[in-house]
């Protein structure tokens, strides 16, 4: 009788042995499928967001006025261990928002004359360099556009998710702020002039 269970025991382990056997496999079809696409990507240069490659250490940012813009830059680069200095001619780079544009205009009304269809514009022109030659840098400008469905009725509601879409068309424009400074960052530490 006590051999009856203990084969009853063994048998066991043999189903469980099969289904982690049956895991396994799955796991490594999974692997060969997604090797391939990951590198593919990786060939590519597409990459996470998150830490970025900058051989500098401190940043000082000059702005033409009150923006968020500058406040998401500085969270970025803070969690990549750049500091972020008061007086420009202390810092390794300087960044210089010039300007930043809202603007908005309709693409389509209802039969009752009412808009809706929105499209949302934001422009941020910026400038990078070093203190000493930031003036003679060329000026870029980021411009970013945006669909919105106007709901009629829900003016609240419209009003939030436009003030979302700013918000996210300029977390975009700090990002690509961000990829232009690793950019100009040489891979031997230096900055290029």
């Amino acid at each position: 009788m006590r051999l009856k269970h203990i084969k009853k025991e063994t048998t066991l382990p043999k189903v469980v042995k099969a289904a982690n056997q049956d895991i396994s496999r799955r796991r490594l079809a999974l692997a060969k499928l997604t090797l391939p696409v990951v590198l593919t990507l990786n060939g590519c240069g597409f990459r996470l967001r998150g830490v970025v490659n900058l051989n500098f250490s401190s940043l000082h940012i000059k702005t033409a006025g009150p923006s968020e813009l500058p406040t998401e830059i500085q969270r970025l680069l803070r969690s990549n261990g750049i500091q972020i200095l008061a007086l420009a001619k202390e810092a390794d780079m300087v960044l210089e928002i010039i300007s930043e544009q809202r603007s908005q205009g309709i693409l389509s009304f209802t039969s009752a004359g009412i808009a809706r269809e929105i499209e949302l514009v934001y422009k941020v022109t910026y400038r990078i360099g070093q203190e000493k030659n930031l003036s003679s840098n060329t000026a870029q400008t980021l411009g970013f556009r945006r669909e919105l469905i106007n709901a009629e009725g829900f003016a609240l509601a419209n009003e939030l998710e436009q003030n979302l879409l700013y918000r996210e068309m300029q977390s975009d424009a700090a990002q690509q702020i961000i990829r232009q400074l690793e950019f100009l960052s040489l891979p031997n530490g230096g900055i290029r002039k």
